[in-house]
């Protein structure tokens, strides 16, 4: 029944728009048959979107701190104590094509976060090899304002304009120019187009619910109005949490109503032994605004499942296109 229940809000809030206010190129008017075509024009301008976006991101608010540039330098060695950041992350691309990556930063639970949320988020990525083959460089510094989840915990998010490719990342939060909490952690940023066919990585959740007003297209984790927010920590109380999972299918094969077939094999795995499958039919959501893609969420009971640590596997088959993907998270149960 909840996954019925995500699936109508989703297909409610299904009309919702779906675009950011977007920048013009002035040049040629598509009625005219010897002007430059409408798609090339389009395409100009999300390509000069796109790199004023990266540019601003790189730009604006570079890491300054020689303190936050030493915390990082020495947690890349493991020589630096500090509390844990949980991070979840996603590549995504909008209606337009323009290619994103939605992030979530929460602070574990002991992390003295003050009573106004406010912060200084930090970050860095080496300079890893991009989709061309060129090294890209990234930082950031800036003051920001955490949100209390309803579970009583913080959260930072925010989708930035990463170029793809394989990195070490490093992110953190710091109160007074002092880190009091920190990740780092290779990531790799697979690279997309609008017509890849694939599904996003998964997202595990204990809070999804409809957005109170309409998203803007690089909204992080939100899909056709619907919020999805991650957990970072990946740990859930059986008693208290709902065990969501949730991922975004791109381009899956349709038949002629236009409606994608997709089936899903979910499993709990530890020390190799399967101790929970369930598999059958889901219905996936057109998202409204961003033509072949679907969002796809369900619940998976765990409230018989023993507390540990688990591989949650999710096998996900396009049976209209004989396609298949394997997405796989670790997760904690905890009473």
């Amino acid at each position: 029944m909840r996954a019925l229940s995500l699936a109508t809000s989703l297909l409610l809030l299904a009309a919702l728009p779906l675009f950011a206010q977007r920048d013009r190129d002035p040049r040629g008017a598509p009625g005219d048959a010897h002007a430059i075509g409408e798609r090339e024009i389009q395409r100009a301008n999300d390509e000069l979107v796109a790199m004023r976006l990266s540019e601003a991101s790189a730009a604006e608010h570079p890491l300054r701190s020689a303190r936050l540039k030493e915390a990082i330098a020495d947690l890349q060695h493991a020589d630096y104590k500090v509390a844990p950041l949980h991070v979840a992350f996603g590549e995504f691309i909008t209606a337009k094509g323009q290619y994103y990556v939605a992030m979530h930063f929460a602070p574990s639970s002991d992390v003295a976060i003050p009573a106004d949320g406010k912060v200084t988020f930090f970050g860095a990525l080496d300079a890893g090899a991009d989709a061309s083959g060129h090294g890209v460089a990234w930082s950031r510094e800036e003051p920001v304002v955490l949100t209390k989840a309803g579970d009583g915990g913080w959260y930072y998010e925010r989708s930035f304009p990463l170029t793809p490719g394989n990195r070490n990342a490093t992110f953190g939060l710091a109160i007074k120019d002092a880190p009091v909490a920190m990740a780092s952690m290779p990531m790799l940023l697979n690279p997309l187009q609008r017509t890849t066919r694939r599904v996003s990585r998964l997202i595990v959740s204990n809070a999804v619910f409809p957005l109170a007003k309409p998203q803007l297209a690089d909204d992080p984790f939100a899909f056709g109005g619907i919020k999805v927010l991650p957990k970072a920590d990946r740990t859930f109380h059986k008693g208290s949490d709902e065990l969501w999972i949730f991922f975004e299918a791109q381009n899956p094969q349709v038949d002629a109503s236009g409606a994608p077939k997709l089936t899903a094999n979910v499993t709990l795995e530890s020390e190799g032994k399967s101790l929970r499958g369930l598999t059958g039919t889901i219905e996936p959501i057109a998202l409204k605004g961003v033509q072949g893609h679907f969002g796809v969420g369900t619940t998976v009971d765990v409230s018989r499942v023993p507390p540990g640590d688990y591989l949650l596997r999710v096998a996900v088959t396009d049976t209209l296109a004989n396609e298949r993907y394997e997405l796989a998270e670790k997760i904690v149960l905890v009473q």
